[in-house]
């Protein structure tokens, strides 16, 4: 059986009550931490000249311009898509090292709450969705990635247009050709890091899994293969495709069997790429372990593994969405300001005289070690002269929030907080955080919070 066919009877079939709670409470704690990252987007340069487009070239259904349940699908979702990411503050999976919510949560949402789908519904289209994306991902494996290709914009499209077709409820077949048009279709290269391309591929790898489960319901063919296929998705890209299959659905199901559990997914301290967050941490502890300020610091050595170093490439950045690929950015806000926030990037701190000057005495180098690209490692250790002569080092092997060092449920909700009092206020803040993890968000009050209407 084809992938498409064995992904799309998986995502068919997957009703509500086939997921174990612990599954449901992950899917729940994604929607939160996605939810809150666009929400704090929606303001970002990027997401406004995106509705911009939107308005002019895409069309806006029955809504009028208005996003939420009469809008434009596709539209919806590329506009949610490109908020969740704009920060880079989304959550990451290892298994083909993507960024998975971002993609499929706006795809689902755009069509649940067209269709008045119910939460539980619409986390079993999410849940089907992710996990197309991130088998997919793993039958590939994370040399996809490491070669350079941008896998968001390839298995998270696929993946988008699994969860959108669970959404519309199609048949096996149904969701298998939604599957097939979005692999047929799916793009992404690593170039577009440090550029607004990054997010708004998101978007559009969101929007392309809505269109590819509309053409699916249309009963328009795809080639079912193509995943597979001599000169297909896997093929071409140079990747030996490994014989991976969904979770089983039934009562025998075992939880380990999702990956959304293993090898789960990572969330992020800081609003920059995942490879910043392990050294992020380590010199955020160091600071406040030994009560430091910035001009203690003489220089800053970060030794970490390749995929640190080949993902952190602005080490003199021009722009936000460069500093959010770059250690020297990241290191220096923490060291003057304890922390990186939205806000830090917001104001281009980095671009402070007294900033400029740490920057330049910040140095990323690769460890010696060999690197395993399976093993997804984004360690740090840092070591740290201060001009007392003392010299401070920290490994820090897994960041928090990383799968292996999650975060607890409070961090999660500071997290959503900071990310959407400025927007919704305090009381609303609250109120719609506690409904998100409680599972009865509504899917269209969840949209238009995404796309800010």
């Amino acid at each position: 059986m084809s992938f498409a066919r064995r992904f799309g009877a998986f995502a068919a079939s997957l009703t509500p009550t086939d997921l174990p709670p612990e599954i449901d409470a992950e899917a729940r704690r994604c929607l939160l931490d996605t939810i809150g990252v666009a929400v704090a987007g929606l303001s970002h340069p990027t997401p406004v000249a995106a509705r911009s487009f939107a308005n002019s070239f895409l069309c806006s259904g029955d809504g009028g311009g208005q996003e939420g349940a009469g809008a434009a699908p596709a539209r919806s979702a590329f506009l949610a898509g490109t908020a969740a990411h704009v920060w880079d503050y989304d959550d990451t999976s290892y298994a083909g090292i993507m960024h998975g919510s971002a993609v499929v949560l706006p795809a689902v949402l755009a069509v649940s709450s067209r269709l008045g789908r119910s939460d539980a519904e619409a986390r079993c289209a999410f849940v089907a969705g992710v996990e197309t994306a991130y088998a997919l991902g793993e039958a590939m494996t994370n040399v996809t990635y490491v070669d350079g290709w941008w896998t968001t914009g390839l298995f998270g499209a696929v993946g988008a247009a699994a969860g959108a077709a669970r959404a519309l409820r199609l048949d096996p077949a149904g969701c298998a050709v939604a599957i097939a048009h979005a692999a047929l279709l799916a793009a992404g290269y690593r170039a577009v890091l440090g550029t607004a391309a990054k997010p708004l591929g998101c978007g559009h790898a969101a929007r392309l899994g809505v269109e590819a489960a509309g053409l699916a319901a249309a009963r328009l063919d795809g080639r079912l293969d193509v995943i597979e296929h001599p000169r297909g998705f896997a093929a071409v890209r140079g990747c030996v495709l490994l014989d991976i299959a969904p979770p089983r659905i039934g009562r025998s199901l075992c939880a380990t069997e999702w990956r959304l559990l293993s090898p789960g997914v990572a969330r992020k301290l800081f609003p920059a790429c995942s490879a910043v967050q392990a050294a992020g941490e380590a010199l955020r502890d160091l600071m406040r372990a030994h009560a430091l300020a910035a001009t203690d610091i003489i220089s800053i050595d970060c030794g970490a593994p390749r995929l640190v170093v080949e993902s952190l490439v602005f080490d003199k950045p021009q722009s936000v969405s460069q500093a959010q690929f770059s250690l020297q950015a990241a290191l220096t806000c923490i060291a003057l300001f304890g922390d990186l926030s939205v806000h830090h990037l917001e104001a281009e701190a980095w671009r402070a005289p007294e900033a400029q000057d740490l920057m330049a005495r910040i140095t990323l180098r690769p460890e010696p070690d060999a690197f395993d690209p399976d093993a997804a490692s984004e360690s740090a250790t840092l070591r740290i002269m201060l001009r007392d002569g003392t010299c401070l080092a920290r490994y820090n092997p897994v960041a928090t929030g990383m799968p292996a060092r999650p975060m607890e449920e409070r961090d999660l909700l500071a997290k959503f907080a900071a990310c959407t009092l400025p927007a919704l206020g305090d009381v609303r803040s609250r109120e719609v955080g506690a409904r998100v993890l409680r599972g009865n968000g509504n899917s269209a009050d969840l949209l238009r919070l995404l796309v800010g209407s």
